[in-house]
């Protein structure tokens, strides 16, 4: 006697459905796996965009106003010096500084002052000029300071590391720091501790002048036009 309730039958259509649901069910758990990775990693960028981007508001804030104070050093053809420097820029102008001696004595006078808002002002010695910003290459350079627009470009700077204007480019570091400025012929580089603490300057790949940054500040920058 057999018992049929202890035998399996044989369907080739249970066999067939079976085959087609595990395929259906290893389709299914591969691309779920695949929605999961993709999802993770979308996860993953999107932090270091945003962190990136709070990194490039605060660095481009601090080239809002500063004063920094240090030593210029310039060699270039017979012209070379050692001099103490300071620069300084709010919302509204840009002045560099030159000091013939140190600028510790009271009301020490620059040998040498170039100030910029509406109109480029350069002293040097035995010499005054105005010149209209707008005839000057240091016009032509002034972007680098109008933060608003070079934040407005965030998403290029992220995924390039870097942001064309004109003909010009500035470079930024992974952590969204200015390195370098390259102009057709000549660059500035930038190098940080945790401040900028040196920068330098190259004419057709040789420096011809570079800053040691001795102090910088960021508040209540005042500045008046050369007498």
């Amino acid at each position: 006697m057999f018992d049929n309730g202890s035998r399996k039958h044989h369907c080739p259509d249970c066999a067939s459905k079976e085959k087609m649901n595990f395929y259906i069910m290893k389709k299914l758990i591969i691309f779920l796996t695949l929605i999961s990775i993709l999802t993770s990693c979308s996860i993953m960028l999107k932090p270091d965009s945003l962190q990136k981007e709070k990194l490039l508001f605060k660095h481009l804030k601090s080239w809002d106003e500063f004063r920094i104070e240090g030593i210029i050093e310039a060699n270039y053809k017979s012209f070379a010096f050692r001099k103490n420097i300071i620069i300084r820029k709010n919302t509204e102008a840009f002045r560099i500084d030159i000091f013939d001696s140190g600028i510790m004595g009271l009301k020490p006078s620059p040998f040498i002052s170039a100030y910029m808002d509406s109109v480029f002002v350069l002293r040097m010695p035995q010499e005054f000029e105005f010149i209209e910003a707008d005839d000057l290459m240091f016009k032509k350079i002034s972007i680098i300071f109008d933060l608003e627009k070079i934040y407005d470009e965030k998403d290029q700077i992220i995924k390039n590391g870097s942001l064309v204007i004109g003909d010009s480019e500035i470079f930024f570091s992974k952590k969204m720091k200015i390195r370098k400025i390259a102009f057709p012929q000549m660059q500035i580089n930038f190098h940080y501790n945790d401040e900028l603490e040196f920068m330098s300057i190259e004419q057709n790949n040789k420096e011809i002048a570079n800053i040691q940054i001795d102090k910088i500040t960021h508040e209540n920058i005042r500045i008046q036009k050369p007498d």
